[in-house]
């Protein structure tokens, strides 16, 4: 990526970090966005489409990141995965909460469900029911949404147990109910 690209998306991004701080989703416009980045609207449009599409692009970074830092763990296992979702939800608690809780929520329900669902398939296989698959994944993201609402309480580790205690109790499940 060019560098002047990259520093201006970067800026773009730093600028809506710092208003989700101060202001609901659905108050921030586009023209804000710009206002304090001092970037034209046409050079944000270069670059996204719209408001939603720069969150995403924030999201995907942030979920990125995270894959990354459980890849670096040798061996990773399932509570692995979600102790790390934990501390990466909780390091940017006031902003993932500011989504989850705006115009943004389906946004970011999708976002963890996607990655949710991808360890899911590397734990029970492509053999299992995708309906389920999905149902377990919706589970776990609204663990993660009561998590960062503060509506959870416990250690990371514990709730990260929990989680893969959970998983590997549906894992059983779909073992000894498959043959019926």
């Amino acid at each position: 990526m060019d560098r002047r690209v990259a520093r201006t998306t970067g800026r773009i991004k730093k600028v809506f970090g710092e208003l989700i701080q101060e202001k609901a989703f659905a108050d921030i416009t586009v023209k804000m966005i710009c206002d304090a980045a001092d970037v034209e609207r046409k050079t944000f449009y270069l670059h996204f489409k719209d408001k939603y599409d720069l969150l995403d692009a924030i999201l995907k970074e942030h979920f990125e990141a995270f894959r990354e830092n459980v890849r670096q763990i040798p061996d990773a296992k399932p509570i692995d995965f979600y102790r790390e979702a934990l501390v990466m939800l909780g390091r940017h608690r006031e902003f993932f909460k500011r989504v989850y809780n705006g115009q943004a929520s389906a946004l970011i329900r999708k976002r963890i469900q996607y990655y949710v669902l991808q360890r899911l398939q590397l734990e029970y296989g492509t053999d299992v029911d995708p309906a389920i698959q999905h149902f377990i994944a919706a589970g776990i993201g609204g663990v993660f949404e009561s998590y960062i609402n503060g509506e959870i309480e416990g250690s990371d580790e514990q709730i990260a147990a929990d989680m893969a205690w959970m998983v590997v109790q549906a894992k059983k499940y779909l073992k000894k109910n498959s043959n019926k």
